[in-house]
């Protein structure tokens, strides 16, 4: 018996592309896909909304970036990103914001940068700005890079820091050198009223990201914030370092 004909399901060919893109990746725009795979604006819409609603896929509130979630595993070993954001730290993230309503985020390392992955801004009541899933900010000036590259092996740090063209290297090894010894960072914003305290989240003594919290430097002043929050935001850090451990 010859074998039988058939006819390729579209649908389904557009649906493994969608998933092929994410997986190189993940946390792309609608626009980003269609102008990689050449699908119109509405099939892409369509199909990634309808992955969206099955579980595949997560987009945060005011955020254009579709994310794979866990269920996503299912389907293989795994994929390029971090997977132990959704099954273990956005619980614990968002129950932080709850806590202490100021917005919180979760950032991890993403090339020379700091990629934001979970944020309460959308919930939080003293949200100043809000800065979607995916937004990115730099290393050596912002408190949570600052965090993870002090926790960072030297090796490593080293690369990083000479990834940065905006500041000097002995100025930057000297400020990593003080957020190592206190364990966390806090830098103001210039344009913003409010100011950023950070601390690391670590696997035994590897970093994998850094826990963030903006505060009103109206509201609450530094050394308060470190008395209150610091503490709230360290166990936290070390709650989603065990479940990883």
């Amino acid at each position: 018996m010859g074998k039988e004909k058939f006819r390729k399901i579209q649908s389904v060919q557009r649906a493994f592309a969608v998933l092929e893109f994410l997986n190189l990746r993940n946390g792309a725009t609608q626009r980003e896909l269609c102008d990689e795979t050449g699908l119109t604006r509405g099939t892409a819409y369509r199909m990634l909304e309808t992955m969206r609603s099955d579980g595949f896929l997560r987009k945060d509130e005011g955020s254009a970036r579709y994310w794979l979630t866990g269920r996503v595993r299912a389907l293989a070993d795994g994929y390029g990103e971090e997977w132990w954001v959704e099954q273990f730290a956005r619980g614990l993230v968002q129950d932080l914001g709850r806590r202490i309503r100021w917005p919180v985020k979760l950032l991890t390392p993403s090339e020379h940068s700091m990629l934001v992955r979970v944020t309460t801004d959308y919930e939080s009541p003293f949200t100043e700005a809000k800065f979607p899933s995916g937004h990115r900010i730099g290393m050596t000036s912002t408190a949570a890079g600052r965090a993870y590259l002090a926790a960072c092996d030297p090796s490593t740090r080293d690369i990083l820091i000479r990834a940065d063209q905006k500041n000097p290297r002995a100025e930057v090894l000297k400020v990593l050198q003080r957020v190592r010894r206190q364990g966390y960072e806090i830098v103001e914003h210039r344009k913003l009223a409010i100011y950023t305290m950070s601390c690391p989240v670590t696997v035994g003594t590897q970093p994998v990201g850094a826990l963030a919290v903006q505060i009103f430097r109206a509201s609450v002043t530094q050394a308060q914030a470190v008395r209150e929050f610091l503490p709230e935001l360290v166990k936290t850090a070390r709650e989603i370092g065990e479940k990883l451990t």
